[in-house]
């Protein structure tokens, strides 16, 4: 393994560049002092004890100090193992939190405004946000779409978005353009991935001609949600009416009956 790829493993682990070639040069070797890795790696030897000191705080190296002098020597490798069981461990209260404010939370807001909400997003952290709160959707989505979403949210995200539509056994029944990008996608960025129960996911063809579709619409419970991602412009709007989705919803199963099957 060359260093440039080493380095980057270890940029994982919070080493900074300097870091890591201290540790590189530390690593399975005698220990070093200042002096000597400040002519090993060419760098001022007060920068040198500045990340040395890092290094000793985050438990990779350790100072050996002997009479009027200090040197510097690496613990092995294997004492990262500790770091990702510290971010294991993160990662379990994470999930336990996320359960308890996910049900609480819910809880608290259960009570349903009668008055409209309009409710705006941007970038790709948005989109994701939007996708992820149609999964509270009630037996269906419907909507238009380019499809292509992977590109923004990433295909790990979809993927655990699709395996929750599918825990939740929600439909998608979707109305598409049939664009050469837009099949693509839609073979190749959904069916692959749902390959258990591809039969909740429901595809319509339009022509262009009778109704052009530009980003994503998808309408669920009393939402109307609009996504577009053209131009290096990421944005979306939720529109939370029960009048406005209830024509939403008529005009949507016009257009059904007259759409082909994918």
């Amino acid at each position: 393994m060359n260093t440039t790829s080493l380095e980057e493993h270890l940029a994982q682990f919070g080493l900074s560049k300097e870091e890591t070639a201290i540790y590189l040069a530390l690593s399975g070797k005698p220990a070093h002092t200042a002096l000597e890795l400040s002519r090993l790696l060419r760098v001022p030897r007060t920068t040198i004890y500045d990340h040395v000191t890092s290094l000793i705080e985050k438990g990779l190296v350790e100072r050996i100090v002997k009479y009027k002098s200090q040197q510097f020597q690496a613990y092995p490798i294997d004492i990262l193992s500790h770091t990702i069981d510290q971010e294991k461990s993160h990662l379990d209260r994470l999930t336990i939190s996320f359960e308890y404010l996910k049900n609480h939370i819910h809880e608290s807001s259960a009570i349903l405004s009668t008055s409209t909400q309009v409710r705006y997003y941007h970038g790709a952290t948005g989109v994701r946000q939007m996708m992820w709160n149609t999964l509270s959707a009630v037996k269906e989505n419907i909507g238009y779409s380019v499809m292509g979403r992977r590109e923004i949210v990433g295909k790990t995200f979809l993927k655990r978005y699709l395996e929750e539509m599918d825990r939740r056994h929600i439909l998608d029944r979707v109305i598409i353009n049939p664009k050469k990008e837009t099949l693509l996608y839609a073979t190749d960025g959904i069916l692959s991935v749902r390959t258990k129960k591809v039969a909740l996911e429901k595809i319509r063809v339009i022509p262009a001609a009778q109704l052009h579709i530009t980003g994503d619409t998808t309408i669920y419970n009393n939402i109307f949600a609009v996504m577009y991602w053209q131009h290096d412009e990421i944005v979306g709007v939720e529109i939370e009416n029960p009048e406005l989705v209830a024509m939403q919803k008529s005009i949507f199963e016009m257009l059904w009956k007259l759409s082909k099957p994918f």
